[in-house]
């Protein structure tokens, strides 16, 4: 997720390591307009929908996100991550609703 002015968050899926995006960044010409560069590991979350077998790892994933971060966390990042969630979670009603037809 990258937050800016204006903010703007998108999570994707890397065939590289954390630690490759992080030299990445520190050698890139714009790497001045962030501080800092943090990873939250989501993984498969970014594109699967959540079931009933993954859900409490998603859950553990996002309450430590909110435990560590919540007092740097924009409002714009707050809203935006619960949107995300709130879609994940829509995701899930849907897949069960396909299965049962």
């Amino acid at each position: 997720m990258r937050g800016g002015k204006p903010e703007m968050f998108f999570a994707s899926l890397l065939s590289i390591s954390f630690e490759d995006v992080l030299s990445f960044w520190q050698r890139a010409t714009d790497s001045w307009e962030s501080e800092q560069l943090i990873s939250i590991p989501f993984s498969s979350f970014v594109e699967e929908t959540i079931t009933d077998r993954n859900r409490n790892q998603f859950e553990e994933i996002v309450t430590k996100m909110f435990e560590q971060y919540k007092l740097s966390m924009s409002l714009q990042l707050l809203t935006n991550l619960a949107l995300w969630i709130k879609l994940k979670r829509a995701g899930e009603l849907v897949s069960h609703t396909q299965l049962a037809n």
